[in-house]
């Protein structure tokens, strides 16, 4: 009998940050370009909550949605697997180093060279993806 694969668990999200539901077009834009570029990273998909775009790491389950509080995405809600809050506003900025540190990890093992090279690379595209 063949294992069954276990598929990301739906998110629930409450809590104030989540009340809000309006967010200007150019700060939609802002947040979906940061999401969609974490999203394209190693171990990373693009996934929903509540109707919002959202990254979901793959390797520990939790989900990154922009936090509708500030402009620019410029915090991110963290959720757990079973839907509670992890934090409700971490710097951006944070966790795309993290991620980004973690795909050059990883692209350094699969296409050879450094770490240092891939990840300067890595940084270069997610300059241009995201206009930051």
């Amino acid at each position: 009998m063949p294992a069954r694969v276990a598929l990301a668990p739906r998110y629930q999200v409450r809590g104030p940050s989540f009340s809000k539901n309006i967010m200007s077009s150019e700060n939609q834009n802002v947040a979906s370009r940061t999401i969609a570029f974490l999203a394209s990273l190693h171990g990373h998909h693009e996934h929903h909550v509540d109707g919002r775009a959202a990254v979901l790491d793959l390797l520990t389950g939790i989900a990154y949605v922009p936090n509708l509080d500030y402009e620019d995405a410029v915090m991110l809600t963290m959720i757990a697997p079973g839907g509670a809050v992890i934090a409700d506003a971490v710097h951006t900025h944070k966790v795309v180093e993290a991620y980004l540190v973690r795909y050059a990890q990883a692209m350094a093992i699969a296409d050879g060279g450094s770490v240092q090279a891939q990840y300067e690379h890595i940084q270069q595209h997610f300059a241009v993806k995201t206009g930051s």
